[in-house]
């Protein structure tokens, strides 16, 4: 069943793979993301006018494009499978792409999350611990390098996998990115409930010699603006709503006033000064709290000592001891 619907290795003959894309060229949709505000009874038979509103991540022309690829491409030699030979078969691979986009609906379009949040609440910690490993503190900026006790780091490639195109066998070894201790890397997306953890990100020790942890408590305005918001800010920062001040997605700036960014021109720079800097419009003006995400409305960073560490347990296969930095994650 997995291999019919999962992926065909060789994949569909190509009148069978033409039909398939023919038909999905035909359809015009729209991927939906629940609202901020959406309930918790929110479900797909809710109306969109409440719950649901057009995906800002996920585009219908971007799936096309994709599965045009890997059907008639493929990936290391494997192609999506669009169906057996003969008339009608491509209806088999429609059914496989509904599958699979069910699939991506329920874990990361509904949320618009792409990359991975850090979802190491005081559950997950409990959960390593319960294992025999060292639970962490909660909600770690450290979970860029593992969360539930894995070490993303250890993750090896098995197995050779022959050229398709050349047929070289390329050993299992060079498959794999090698850990660059210098990289810096910020997440695009986030959790997207009030006070979620900001988005996950790597640096090195001699940039974050200490990762903070995130706190989802206090109260970040995000409507409005201060009474002395032009007094900080020139035009057009000045009279913007203060939940548009903000740092993201990824490496972007164009939402953080000049005023800041000279004194902390990436988001790495405005973490450091974040760090235990609480929450509130005092410190939004100064560039120093809410500024994590777009319309933040609580959450900031607090130190721990020493760093504060993500789940650790060396047992598993993936797993090593806790880190208290993100170099390398």
């Amino acid at each position: 069943r997995r291999r019919r619907y999962g992926g065909g290795g060789g994949g569909s003959d190509a009148d069978t793979t033409a039909s398939l894309l023919a038909a999905v060229a035909q359809v015009e949709h729209i991927f939906w993301r629940l609202r901020l505000t959406a309930d918790e009874i929110c479900d797909m038979e809710s109306p969109y006018a409440s719950c649901w509103e057009p995906s800002e991540v996920y585009f219908w022309s971007d799936m096309r494009t994709a599965l045009s690829n890997v059907a008639t491409h493929g990936i290391a030699g494997s192609k999506f499978f669009a169906g057996p030979s003969g008339g009608g078969g491509h209806k088999v691979g429609l059914a496989n792409l509904a599958a699979f986009l069910a699939q991506t609906m329920q874990e990361t379009i509904q949320y618009d999350a792409c990359d991975e949040n850090n979802w190491s609440n005081a559950a997950a910690v409990a959960t390593v611990a319960a294992a025999g490993g060292s639970g962490g503190s909660v909600y770690p900026a450290t979970s860029a390098c593992g969360q539930l006790g894995q070490s993303y780091q250890d993750y090896k490639c098995t197995g050779d996998v022959v050229d398709p195109e050349t047929g070289e066998t390329i050993p299992a070894e060079r498959l794999q990115c090698e850990v660059d201790p210098e990289a810096v890397m910020v997440a695009s997306t986030y959790a997207r409930w009030n006070g979620a953890p900001g988005p996950l990100f790597c640096a090195p020790k001699s940039m974050l010699p200490h990762a903070p942890r995130w706190e989802v408590g206090g109260w970040c305005p995000s409507e409005g603006t201060s009474w002395d918001q032009s007094e900080h800010f020139a035009d057009p920062y000045g009279s913007m709503a203060r939940g548009e001040l903000h740092y993201g997605p990824a490496f972007a700036t164009a939402n953080v006033p000049p005023e800041i960014l000279s004194a902390k021109p990436t988001y790495l720079d405005y973490v450091k000064g974040a760090i235990d800097g609480g929450t509130g419009g005092a410190c939004l003006m100064a560039g120093t709290c809410c500024m994590d995400v777009a319309n933040q409305r609580a959450g900031g960073w607090k130190s721990c000592p020493g760093g504060c560490e993500n789940g650790g347990m060396p047992q598993l296969a993936v797993g090593r001891e806790p880190r208290t930095d993100v170099e390398g994650c």
